[in-house]
């Protein structure tokens, strides 16, 4: 999930600097002092590492916790070695080419240029290797292709932050997690896990009633519901704060899978653990908007960005053990 750039600390309130810097040039002073020679390095570091670094945050979590619950319940194969780098490769490549078709002139596109080759080309070569090794691995492109097509349309149209957009693109990344759980059993699965020896496979839920594919596909359904509702409540935190319609959607995303999740605990199929992440959550996504929005309203400091992606850090880590633990 990607987050935008920190806000200012009021809704529409000026902050000291800028009227101090408004009042500089009546009294003869420059509008902005000299750069240190400490940003100056920061700024070149930064012109460096543009485009080859990834600034959207949240997507480190989308990047790292599918394969760990697909390694976890399918068990470790040799072909991770190529398609996990294969698939964080295609990810970099995507997101340079976001950055690609936003930018408008020949001089702001050319540091794009060697990190967009070097991620294609890899991400290529890799690809090709993984076939190779494990070529049921064509099956998933049913699933991977239409998403990944739906994102680069929404990029090239300038609407890389939009809702469909961030859920086509978790929606993508959810599924490392049955992708890798196919490695590890060897795709004796079938496609898409629907083979006559999908339920006969490596893991299971907790009362036993769920085995094989049908357990992987339900936990990566949780996974994947987290990832894609934490699009709107990232949203209601920053871009679109205070939008009403945002928090009610967000908030009646997080209802429907808290109340599958309780439904599942109940059942015995998860823990109890699981569901009260997801009451979690719920509370999270109630909670935290309108106290965003209440302080935009009195014109108070908002809650920082840095503050909203800490806090997913430790939602998604809950996720993640709620899942693997069960």
């Amino acid at each position: 999930m990607s987050q935008p750039p920190p806000t200012g600390p009021s809704a529409g309130a000026p902050e000291d600097g800028a009227e101090q810097a408004d009042a500089a040039p009546a009294a003869g002073r420059p509008l902005r002092a000299p750069a240190s020679a400490s940003s100056g390095k920061k700024n070149r570091r930064r012109r460096g590492r543009r485009g080859w670094v990834p600034n959207y945050h949240g997507a480190w979590g989308m990047l790292l916790l599918p394969p760990v619950v697909g390694v976890v319940v399918g068990g470790w194969s040799r072909v991770d070695a190529v398609v996990l780098p294969a698939w964080w490769c295609a990810y970099f490549s995507y997101w340079v080419l976001t950055q690609w078709l936003r930018t408008c002139t020949p001089r702001k596109r050319a540091p794009l240029r060697a990190p967009l080759t070097v991620y294609s080309a890899t991400t290529a070569v890799l690809a090709v290797i993984s076939l190779v090794l494990a070529p049921y691995l064509v099956r998933w492109g049913l699933l991977i292709v239409p998403l990944a097509a739906v994102a680069v349309h929404q990029s090239w149209r300038g609407k890389e932050r939009s809702l469909l957009s961030g859920t086509v693109t978790t929606l993508a990344a959810s599924l490392m997690a049955p992708i890798v759980y196919d490695l590890g059993t060897g795709g004796r699965g079938g496609l898409l896990g629907l083979g006559p020896q999908a339920s006969a496979l490596d893991g299971e839920s907790l009362n036993g009633s769920l085995t094989g594919w049908p357990w992987m596909w339900l936990l990566t359904g949780f996974l994947a519901a987290y990832f894609v509702g934490a699009v709107p409540y990232v949203k209601t935190m920053v871009r679109r704060r205070g939008d009403p319609r945002m928090i009610a959607g967000s908030v009646g995303f997080h209802a429907a899978v808290t109340a599958a999740a309780l439904a599942c605990s109940a059942t015995g199929l998860m823990s109890w653990g699981h569901a009260l992440v997801w009451v979690l959550l719920l509370t999270r996504a109630v909670v935290l908007p309108l106290i965003q929005r209440r302080r935009m309203a009195g014109r108070q400091p908002l809650l920082q960005v840095k503050v909203v992606g800490r806090l997913e850090i430790v939602a998604s880590l809950l996720v993640l053990l709620s899942l693997v633990l069960d």
